[in-house]
């Protein structure tokens, strides 16, 4: 599939696996704290000169899946690398600006934070931007920070960490419950 771009109004439809909205100028008007059935609304945001782009962009659905492990087959996980790689690939508010994300896909969707987290590092990286990741003090992202710093010490391309990370889902089973084990599993892969 070719990864592309285009401009949609806000009330975009569904969108395809190689599309994302960017959203650029858009403002916060309130402050918020929570997600889904817990987001509440706690004041009036402060004006900001600086020129933000959102990004939309959707991620497969596994909560109440009966095969939620189908998040590990290749073709889910080629799906939501190309998701985020179209969503990081432009140039707003500026080239090179750092990608700002969190737990995209887990929480409500019921994705596995490791995984999803290395595929949006990953995708972030091909597009030479940095990530800036907020683990909304997700107890599933414990070690994460530890993880990146390693990997990033062990001067990793892009193509070796995805191919370890698409290594690690290929010998995962139906029965498995891997969702705590890929960052052990880059440790013991990239100690030496």
């Amino acid at each position: 599939k070719q990864w592309y771009q285009r401009r949609v109004p806000i009330t975009a439809g569904m969108m395809n696996d190689n599309e994302a909205i960017v959203i650029t100028g858009a403002e916060d008007f309130s402050l918020h704290k929570g997600y889904s059935r817990d987001l509440k609304f706690i004041g009036n945001a402060p004006t900001s000169q600086n020129v933000v782009s959102r990004v939309a962009m959707d991620a497969t659905r596994f909560r109440g899946d009966k095969d939620h492990m189908r998040q590990y087959s290749e073709a889910v996980i080629l799906r939501e690398l190309n998701k985020a790689h179209v969503a990081f690939n432009h140039e707003y508010p500026a080239p090179g600006a750092p990608v700002a994300t969190g737990n995209w896909g887990c929480g409500a969707f019921g994705g596995h934070i490791q995984l999803k987290s290395m595929l949006q590092w990953i995708a972030a990286s091909a597009c030479s931007r940095p990530v800036t990741y907020f683990t909304f003090k997700d107890p599933n992202c414990s070690g994460m920070e530890e993880t990146t710093r390693f990997l990033k010490e062990k001067n990793l391309t892009v193509g070796r960490l995805f191919e370890e990370v698409r290594l690690f889902a290929a010998q995962i089973e139906p029965q498995d419950k891997p969702k705590d084990e890929l960052f052990q599993h880059l440790w013991a892969t990239f100690k030496d």
